[in-house]
């Protein structure tokens, strides 16, 4: 009994000495990578072997509540890293841009509640396949809730194929403008909401992404007509409008092609695409509706030219 005793005290002296000397080497590795200071409250071992990081956190934009990692021991020998699990919980990323526009602006996008889990599936060289979730919600400066982000799924790197699926949820749409600029409308949102799923499918790097898109509650700034000035024709709003189904919502579906390790589409191209796809959405509305809304467009258009006369026969 007294060797096992004193078997257990060696064993977690070694244990609490390890732990303070791999924190010592995380903090220093990550400041003279990042070079940010890095704070970490403690660290710890798991059974088989897995490495417990509690409450990184690093500079004043990203921390941690718990990072859990479980490395493969033979790379580990061969010092390399690879790891078998690797599992972040309740984590928090502040991005911060200063967009060039007229005034120039700072845009702040907090990413809150992250938590990740990555699993390997099979062991290289055969395959590098691993299992995917990650989940995240979105706030901004001021702003509580700006919508949550999720995506799951599986992907090799070695070989480049994935089967995915992403999906954002509820993600306010104006708190964006100073990104997508007049993407959407020369007329500056005050409000919108935006659902989109894509799932993805990538073999041997050609990656294919089936998209979903949802843009709803949709609501502009409004612009107060002073006198003997000319009225606002809002032709895009019309036009957005024939592209509205009657519960008030514009659906897209369409479908981008890129590569996995180097996903990319330029604006250009993504007009194009949702183009398309609003054109082809625009055919599937039954006649009776489509016509009631250009019927509507044309009268808004009469009354338009009727304010114009006014405002030029009162000089």
């Amino acid at each position: 009994m007294k060797i096992l005793i004193a078997v257990i005290i060696i064993f977690s002296a070694l244990m609490i000495t390890a732990s303070l000397l791999v924190k010592k080497i995380i903090v220093r590795q990550l400041e003279q990578k990042l070079n940010q200071q890095v704070r970490l409250e403690s660290v710890s071992f798991g059974l088989p072997f897995s490495l417990n990081l509690k409450r990184l956190e690093v500079g004043d934009f990203t921390k941690a509540e718990l990072i859990t990692a479980a490395p493969r021991l033979a790379e580990l020998f061969a010092k390399k890293v690879f790891f078998n699990r690797l599992t972040l919980k309740n984590g928090r990323y502040i991005y911060s841009a200063n967009i060039k526009s007229q005034p120039a602006q700072k845009f702040t996008i907090i990413s809150d509640n992250i938590n990740a889990d990555i699993l390997e599936l099979a062991l290289p060289p055969l395959s590098s396949r691993a299992k995917f979730n990650l989940s995240l919600d979105l706030a901004g400066i001021g702003t509580a809730n700006l919508g949550s982000v999720s995506a799951s799924g599986w992907i090799d790197p070695e070989q480049k194929d994935m089967e995915a699926v992403l999906q954002v949820k509820s993600l306010e749409a104006a708190y964006f403008a100073p990104y997508y600029g007049d993407f959407i409308s020369q007329r500056r949102i005050s409000s919108a909401k935006v659902d989109f799923t894509a799932n993805l499918k990538a073999a041997n790097n050609d990656l294919t992404a089936n998209c979903h898109f949802e843009l709803s509650d949709l609501m502009y700034q409004d612009a107060a007509l002073q006198e003997n000035k000319l009225p606002n024709l809002d032709l895009l709003k019309n036009t957005l409008d024939l592209f509205i189904d009657p519960e008030g919502k514009l659906r897209l579906d369409f479908v981008i092609n890129t590569k996995l390790d180097n996903p990319h589409i330029s604006s250009d191209e993504l007009k194009r695409v949702i183009l398309k796809a609003a054109a082809k959405k625009l055919a599937s509305q039954s006649p009776e509706i489509l016509i009631q809304k250009v019927a509507t467009t044309i009268e808004q258009f009469e009354d338009f030219g009727k304010q114009m006369k006014d405002v030029f026969s009162s000089r």
